[in-house]
């Protein structure tokens, strides 16, 4: 069986880039100038751990640190090379169209998290509440005081998301994961736009007194790589990476 790591049209496998999962040797499937990056497995042998799962992102960020590349999902295994090149076959014009799109980019992560609010204001002392209904409205102000704040906090994260295309090439706006977290977003970043996109990242931050702001990477471009609905690797070619 084979397990497949990525695309590139690089001639030769990086000098620091021989072994893949399992310390299996690395090597070319070819098709024309479009390379497979590949090595043998068994497929009983890969696990969904954190050693297996940076070792393939350690082979697909060498590569990338050579020229362009494009990110296959971790745990992508073909049934033989033959296998293979017909997806280099099939999939040629895709492939040579994104890695053109992306020559020169690469992938950062970002985050905007909210911090504990601050509490509203406590009751003066005389002004206790004279009944339960009192208490009740002075508890549902208190709440939608802290939801209008909220509310602000998502609107400025979604003003320094827009602030941040202007750095990027493209940008994707992923599902936000648990109630702190208000944005997640990749950006396709030129190299020579890094330092200004992180910091814009900086500044950001520093206006922004209730978001947490976490930029991550470079990454390869997983959440760029297009998907081929009428192509067997849509699922391998979906964006999945370490951000």
């Amino acid at each position: 069986m084979i397990y497949l790591y990525a695309i590139t049209n690089q001639s030769q496998l990086p000098p620091n880039s021989t072994t893949g999962l399992l310390r299996q040797p690395l090597y070319f499937v070819v098709y024309e100038e479009l390379r497979a990056v590949v090595s043998a497995i068994v497929p009983q042998e890969v696990q969904t751990s954190a050693e297996q799962v940076w070792a393939h992102e350690a082979v697909v960020e060498t590569l990338m640190a050579h020229g362009a590349v494009l990110p296959v999902r971790f745990g992508t295994i073909l049934e033989r090379e033959a296998v293979v090149e017909a997806l280099l076959r099939e999939r040629a014009a895709v492939f040579r169209a994104d890695l053109t799109r992306l020559a020169g980019c690469v992938e950062l992560g970002l985050r905007a998290l909210l911090l504990d609010l601050p509490a509203p204001p406590a009751p003066e002392p005389q002004a206790n509440p004279s009944s339960g209904r009192e208490y009740m409205l002075r508890r549902f102000a208190a709440a939608q005081t802290l939801q209008a704040r909220r509310v602000q906090a998502i609107t400025a994260a979604n003003a320094l998301h827009a602030a941040l295309t202007d750095y990027a090439v493209a940008s994707v706006q992923r599902e936000p994961t648990g109630e702190r977290m208000l944005l997640s977003a990749a950006y396709l970043v030129r190299h020579a736009e890094i330092a200004r996109f992180r910091e814009a990242v900086v500044a950001l931050d520093a206006a922004n007194d209730h978001l947490r702001l976490l930029c991550t990477g470079p990454w390869p471009p997983y959440h760029f790589v297009s998907r081929d609905e009428g192509c067997g690797m849509r699922d391998a070619l979906a964006p999945i990476s370490p951000t």
